[in-house]
């Protein structure tokens, strides 16, 4: 017993001795290509309201021995897995340097989360030994900037705002409007009492009524009427349906037909009755100005009339919370 533990300690006392002599001689180098590229994120916001613009910051660096000529570096935005902007900048890296580089501005469309990636040599036109840290992600929220408090000097004025003070609506639709605009008739219903609801040559009104008009001119006697009072007007020809305000003009051409349409809001105030217009170039526009008058309140502050482009974002064919809602014109 004690000569196999006598041999057994000597096994071990050179085993080791061996890892100590060896190990430094054996060590494995690390092994660079002439060309390393490294990417740092600098600065970047995680939360932007709507109307600010987006931009990123970062570090590329050369741990390499041979400058890197015309390195493509690019910023991929993307709303959930489609990418929606990208950006480019072309560099030269010379061996132990850094360069700070700065995408945007970039100015989102509408609020939600969004994805970006800024990729170091896109075009993969060096090899090297690490490709993982070429790349620079992050996420970021775009939110809506809260409504500021309403001002109490002066008359009050109305606006599409004041939608939240209304308590019941006389509504009037148009010719067909009980089919082609009943899902915008069916929302209002679900958020106001509706004292009246008739088609626009039978719908009675007066002082101290709120009117609600849904559908436009083409089928909407009323919205013709009362658009000729702020000066807006649905011209219908070959190519479409141009919406012009103030010599400003907006064409809905037909292949656009359940995939994007201009519409409008407006409230206006004519013989003591609040006149509400919720109209389209189609009967999809209606919907998507009847959806922003009920959801969108933060966009209508001290509005009495806002221009809307939908776009179908989801491809359901039809408006809906996860669409593009953007305010082309205002007053």
């Amino acid at each position: 017993m004690l000569t196999v533990f006598s041999l057994s300690l000597f096994m071990f006392l050179s085993f080791n001795m061996q890892i100590m002599v060896y190990g430094q001689v054996t060590e494995t180098p690390i092994v660079k290509t002439p060309v390393e590229l490294v990417a740092e994120p600098l600065s970047y916001k995680e939360a932007i309201y709507l109307d600010e613009e987006f931009t990123v910051t970062i570090n590329v660096s050369n741990i390499g021995n041979q400058t890197a000529l015309g390195i493509r570096v690019e910023l991929r935005i993307y709303r959930g897995l489609i990418p929606i902007y990208s950006q480019a900048k072309y560099i030269d890296v010379p061996p132990s340097t850094t360069q700070k580089i700065t995408f945007g501005p970039w100015k989102p469309q509408s609020p939600g989360i969004y994805r970006f990636e800024v990729i170091v040599d896109s075009l993969n036109k060096y090899k090297e030994h690490w490709e993982w840290n070429n790349k620079v992600s992050g996420e970021f929220n775009v939110k809506l900037r809260p409504a500021p408090t309403p001002s109490l000097a002066g008359p009050p004025k109305l606006s599409l705002f004041d939608v939240d003070k209304i308590k019941m609506f006389s509504v009037a639709y148009g010719v067909k409007g009980h089919i082609n605009d009943e899902k915008s008739i069916n929302i209002i219903k679900e958020n106001f009492q509706i004292y009246s609801l008739r088609q626009d040559t039978y719908i009675t009104y007066g002082p101290g009524d709120n009117l609600l008009i849904i559908g436009g001119p083409i089928v909407n006697s009323l919205a013709k009427k009362y658009n000729a009072l702020i000066g807006l007007n649905f011209e219908k020809g070959d190519r479409g349906i141009e919406l012009k305000i103030n010599q400003q003009g907006f064409l809905f051409n037909w292949e656009m037909f359940s995939r994007e349409d201009y519409a409008v809001l407006a409230v206006l105030k004519h013989g003591g009755v609040n006149i509400w217009l919720a109209e389209g170039c189609t009967r999809h526009g209606t919907l998507a100005a009847t959806w922003l008058l009920i959801n969108g309140r933060e966009y209508l502050f001290q509005k009495s009339l806002v221009v809307i482009h939908w776009i179908d974002l989801d491809n359901s064919r039809s408006p809906s919370p996860p669409d593009e809602y953007k305010i082309v014109y205002s007053s």
